[in-house]
């Protein structure tokens, strides 16, 4: 198969998963602001429509990040197993917020952890962006 077309599809499923995952960061921050009894049905909706999907481009984007990794001989270099742990610390929090829509009734949390949660994820997928394309070692 064509590198680019491996890339193009892989920065795709990263746009989504990313999409996906901001919106279930700022669902579990407004949970706070709405009765809890309406939360549980809410999140049982977006679970299905919002937290599997993610998982499973998460999925698609590990396969074809790996494969280009291989085609291109990244494994060799510090930055790319950088990018892996980070990487997998972006596996840990969709796990996390994974939990929080599987079982609503036992979320716990306060709004500010919340916010930390977005704004890690969110460092997290800068430092892979930056790492992809500086390639520093």
């Amino acid at each position: 198969m064509d590198y680019s077309l491996i890339k193009y599809t892989h920065r795709i499923a990263i746009e989504i998963f990313s999409a996906g995952m901001t919106i279930a960061l700022l669902g579990l921050i407004a949970r706070h602001y709405i009765e809890p009894q309406r939360w549980v049905g809410i999140a049982k909706k977006l679970r299905y429509f919002l937290i599997l999907p993610t998982g499973i481009i998460f999925i698609v984007v590990w396969i074809l990040g790996i494969w280009m990794a291989v085609l291109a001989g990244w494994y060799e270099f510090i930055w790319f197993w950088l990018k892996i742990a980070i990487l997998m610390a972006v596996s840990g929090v969709h796990g996390r917020v994974s939990k929080s829509y599987r079982l609503p009734d036992q979320a716990s949390g306060s709004v500010l952890s919340d916010v930390v949660w977005l704004l890690a994820f969110v460092g997290m997928i800068a430092a892979t962006v930056f790492l992809v394309l500086a390639k520093p070692f």
